[in-house]
């Protein structure tokens, strides 16, 4: 497999001494995921009464490979989130540099918001421009199937071969409805995704090429458990 680069360019030097790169996903796993078993009571292979295999999420390799791509951005600093009476927020961070921001309410009045948040939209500053090969972009999102977080972070691609800069007033988050309290340094804020632009054509077929979808599902049924991890899955590298 070839190998790309990507690098990461301190904002300032504030930056250097105060913030964690961004480390790769596959070393922020989260709890639920390690705690949980490959099948339905333990690890060891498990049967259900109409003779069906009964694995979890643990065994899904598309949920796996969706929470480690890429890399994830921590928060450097604690941060105490904190309400008024009227719902508004007030919010500070312990140390380094600036980490959020608001943005006005004009900017997203037509934006729909994430079902449970608060209305006000946040910004997560972006500490480290980056750099990835010609030809390929950066996406941030928030961090895969990471419900528990106390946040919603949106979604955003940078053409990072061209615009290397890091980000004041960046990823926009919302906050959980009547979330107050700590957010923890350490917490994951959001992940980055370097892919290959590349276009696209989408095409329509039926029973000319059934034989490739009843292939692929045949050779996985020859498996009690993990076929699509033994027989299709690849491994994705991110160091």
């Amino acid at each position: 497999m070839t190998s790309h680069y990507i690098k990461f360019i301190a904002d300032d030097e504030e930056t250097l001494r105060n913030v964690g790169l961004p480390s790769p996903a596959v070393k922020e796993i989260p709890d639920w995921y390690k705690d949980a078993t490959r099948f339905r009571h333990s690890n060891k292979a498990g049967f259900g009464e109409q003779g069906q295999i009964e694995s979890t999420m643990k065994g899904c390799m598309p949920v796996f490979d969706s929470m480690t791509m890429g890399y994830i951005q921590k928060t450097w600093t604690d941060i105490f989130i904190e309400r008024d009476d009227q719902g508004e927020v007030t919010y500070r961070w312990s140390r380094g540099p600036e980490i959020m921001r608001s943005r006005p309410q004009y900017q997203h009045a037509t934006m729909p918001t994430p079902h449970g948040c608060s209305k006000t939209m946040f910004t997560w500053n972006r500490p480290w421009g980056v750099v990835v090969p010609r030809g390929y972009s950066v996406m941030f999102m928030h961090p895969a199937y990471r419900y528990d977080l106390p946040f919603v972070s949106g979604s955003g691609v940078i053409d990072a071969d061209l615009y290397h800069s890091a980000g004041k007033n960046s990823v926009p988050f919302y906050l959980k409805d009547d979330f107050t309290g700590l957010i923890p340094a350490g917490t994951p804020m959001f992940q980055v995704v370097p892919f290959k632009r590349e276009s696209w054509e989408a095409t329509k077929h039926g029973e000319e090429l059934a034989h490739l979808k009843d292939g692929s599902t045949m050779t996985l049924r020859s498996k009690f458990y993990d076929g699509y991890k033994k027989l299709f899955w690849q491994r994705k590298v991110f160091s």
